[in-house]
């Protein structure tokens, strides 16, 4: 029986890498917030990870929360086309699954 938890673990182990690996979202998960109340979700980006993720300077005010952050409501609908999402909450959705997945297998 214990030979058989470990050979199921395993087993899970490696197929939620596979999941995660065929995702291609693992990169995205950084954009996770890892403190703070709102840990574990995709909330807000900062300026520089909003830069980094769309490859634009230029960060249009309307955006922007009020303390100077990104929305990620107006900042993923062009990632998740790219990653063939048909819009932004699916693609958040996929990215906080992939980022469960992650810890899971970290758990494992």
């Amino acid at each position: 029986m214990y030979a058989s938890n470990d050979y199921e673990r395993d087993m899970w182990r490696e197929a939620l890498q596979d999941t995660i690996q065929n995702s291609g979202l693992a990169k995205l998960t950084r954009i996770i917030k890892r403190t703070g109340k709102n840990k574990g979700e995709l909330t807000t980006l900062t300026r520089k990870q909003w830069r980094d993720l769309s490859g634009e300077q230029v960060i249009l005010p309307n955006i922007l929360t009020p303390d100077g952050h990104v929305r990620w409501e107006y900042s993923l609908d062009k990632l998740a086309t790219e990653h063939g999402y048909s819009d932004s909450e699916s693609l958040k959705e996929a990215i906080e699954q992939t980022k469960q997945m992650m810890d899971e297998v970290k758990r494992l």
